[in-house]
């Protein structure tokens, strides 16, 4: 307690009675010291914000990005805002820059494996590139994640883990998404259930995306090279485990694909 009063993170506000007739000092965070800066790869445009220690919005600024003049042109203009920001601020008021990252992501790797509407991503290490531009700590989280843990942070929703709800009455529960999260084995399906494949097929890559009959977003998002092998690997650990329903886009580079498995069908 007194190391949160002493960085100015808390402050005392009185003293509480105990059960035992003690009198304990009561503790409220301070929020009027250290702020944080929140913001979003853009597509069309991007937003930047300033947010209080208990996510408090005091300022938003929405600014547009061109696709013609490509990625770097849109983190130079991220940075630039960044940057004015915690200068008004002031930087040593400034924990750190989140920043919403749409998917699907590659944490391991360090970029958006594809954004539709804006190419190029795929080639930027988003952390490397932003460090080059803002010099206070950066968080990435894939956007939805983030927006999940905002609900479950002002008692929205409760997240569900493994698909294990941990959800009260009278709330919803979500799975949190990761592109390297893998189907672990407590969490085996029975006989009966259905796993729905998704494939966004590429001449070199493969992008997947798995759901089940009752996950509201993927249990396993991953890309992997362009091979029956790497396909093989991950439809035959869900044969095992129920029904299979594959799909991809109808395109040329997704023709070999029906004939190596049944379940694959194009997709218009």
């Amino acid at each position: 307690m007194k190391e949160l009063i002493a960085h100015g993170y808390g402050r005392e506000t009185g003293y509480l009675s105990g059960k035992r007739g003690r009198r304990s000092t009561s503790l409220e965070i301070d929020e009027s010291r250290f702020r944080t800066i929140a913001t979003r790869i853009p597509r069309q445009d991007f937003t930047v914000g300033v947010f209080t220690i208990l996510g408090r919005e005091l300022f938003e600024e929405r600014q547009s990005v061109s696709v013609v003049s490509g990625t770097f042109a849109a983190m130079d203009r991220i940075g630039e805002s960044v940057n004015k920001l915690v200068e008004r601020v002031r930087v040593e008021n400034v924990l750190g820059l989140g920043v919403a990252v749409p998917g699907p992501f590659l944490r391991d790797e360090d970029h958006i494996a594809l954004m539709t509407g804006f190419p190029g991503w795929d080639a930027v290490a988003l952390l490397d590139e932003l460090r080059k531009r803002v010099a206070i700590p950066i968080m990435l989280e894939h956007d939805a994640n983030a927006g999940a843990l905002a609900e479950w942070w002002t008692g929205m929703i409760t997240i569900m883990i493994d698909n294990r709800s941990r959800s009260p009455a009278g709330k919803t529960s979500i799975v949190l998404q990761s592109s390297h999260t893998t189907i672990r084995e407590e969490t085996k399906m029975n006989e009966s259930s259905e796993f729905f494949v998704g494939m966004d097929v590429h001449k070199d890559s493969i992008n997947f995306a798995v759901l089940t009959e009752t996950s509201p977003l993927p249990v396993l998002q991953v890309r992997k090279t362009n091979t029956h092998r790497a396909v093989d690997a991950i439809l035959d650990k869900l044969y095992g485990q129920g029904t299979v329903f594959a799909c991809y886009e109808a395109r040329p580079c997704g023709y070999g694909l029906a004939s190596s498995h049944r379940c694959i069908t194009p997709a218009s």
